[in-house]
C-alpha cells in the first residue's frame, strides 16, 4: 500500500508540475519574441527616419548648386570647389544611408543615425555658408550699381558747380555717399574670405564665423540703404538747384517784336 500512495503522489505531482512548466516556457518565449518585435520595430523606425532626414539633405545639397551658379562674385575656380565639396557629402550621405539599411544592431544603428547631424552638418554650415556667400554677392553687386550712380551724379555736381552753383553741402553728401559704397565693399571681401574655407569639420569651432559674417551683411545692407539715401539727397539738392537756375534767367519774348528786329537790321 505505501508504494502504491507513493506512486500515485508521484503521478499527481507531475500532472500538476507539467502544465506549470509549460506555461512558464510559453510565457518565456512569449517575453522573448515580444522582445525581438519591440527591437524589430525600433530598428524600423529608427532607419525609416534615417533615410527620410537623408533624403532631405540630399535634396537641400542638390539645390545649393543651383544656388552656387548664380552666385556672381566667386571665380569659376571657387565654384568648382564648392561643387566639388557638395558632391563629395552627397557621396558619403547616400553610402551613409546603405550601410543603415544594413545595420542590424540596435547601438550601430543610432550611432550612425546621429551621425547624419554630428558629421556632416549640412543645415548647420553648408547651407548656411553658401546662402551668405550668395547674400553678399547680392550686396556686393548693388554697391556697384550704385557706385556707377554716384559717378553720374558727380559729373551733375561738377557741371552745377561750373556754373557758379553753391554744392558744398551736395558734395559732401556725395562723399559720404562714396564712402558707403566702399565700406559695403569691404564687407563683402570679408564675409568671402571668412566663409568660403568653412568646412563641417570645424564645427562647432567654426559657429562664430558665421555668426560674425551675418553681422558683417547686415552692417553691409545699412551701408547701401544710406548710400541710397543719399543719391536721393543729392538728386533733390540738384532739381533744386535747376529750378533756381531758372527762375533768375530774364523771360525772353517767345518771337521777337518788329521793333527788336529792325533795329537788329540797322546795327
Amino acid at each position: 500500500m505505501g508504494k502504491t500512495f507513493l506512486l500515485a503522489i508521484t503521478i499527481l505531482a507531475t500532472i500538476i508540475v507539467t502544465p506549470s512548466l509549460a506555461l512558464a516556457q510559453t510565457t518565456e518565449s512569449a517575453k522573448t519574441n515580444q522582445k525581438a518585435n519591440q527591437q524589430n520595430q525600433k530598428v524600423a523606425t529608427l532607419k525609416t527616419k534615417a533615410e527620410n532626414e537623408i533624403n532631405r539633405r540630399l535634396v537641400s545639397l542638390n539645390k545649393l548648386t543651383q544656388k552656387i551658379i548664380s552666385i556672381k562674385k566667386l571665380s569659376a575656380a571657387q565654384k568648382a570647389s564648392l561643387n566639388s565639396q557638395i558632391q563629395s557629402e552627397i557621396t558619403a550621405l547616400t553610402s551613409l544611408k546603405t550601410k543603415i539599411n544594413g545595420d542590424v544592431d540596435v547601438a550601430t544603428l543610432k550611432e550612425d543615425v546621429k551621425a547624419i547631424v554630428t558629421s556632416y552638418r549640412i543645415y548647420l554650415l553648408y547651407i548656411p555658408k553658401i546662402h551668405l556667400l550668395a547674400a553678399a554677392d547680392i550686396m556686393s553687386e548693388t554697391a556697384e550699381k550704385l557706385a556707377s550712380l554716384s559717378a553720374k551724379l558727380e559729373i551733375r555736381i561738377q557741371q552745377a558747380q561750373a556754373i557758379g552753383k553753391e554744392i558744398v553741402s551736395t558734395q559732401a553728401t556725395l562723399s559720404d555717399m562714396q564712402n558707403k559704397i566702399t565700406e559695403a565693399g569691404q564687407q563683402y571681401q570679408k564675409i568671402e574670405s571668412a566663409v568660403l574655407p568653412l568646412a563641417p569639420a570645424g564645427y562647432p569651432g567654426n559657429k562664430t564665423i558665421l555668426q560674425s559674417a551675418r553681422v558683417l551683411l547686415q552692417i553691409g545692407h545699412q551701408d547701401l540703404q544710406a548710400a541710397w539715401k543719399d543719391a536721393q539727397k543729392i538728386s533733390q539738392d540738384l532739381k533744386l538747384l535747376k529750378n533756381k537756375a531758372s527762375s533768375t534767367l530774364p523771360i525772353l519774348p517767345a518771337t521777337p517784336t518788329a521793333g527788336s528786329t529792325a533795329s537788329s537790321t540797322t546795327q
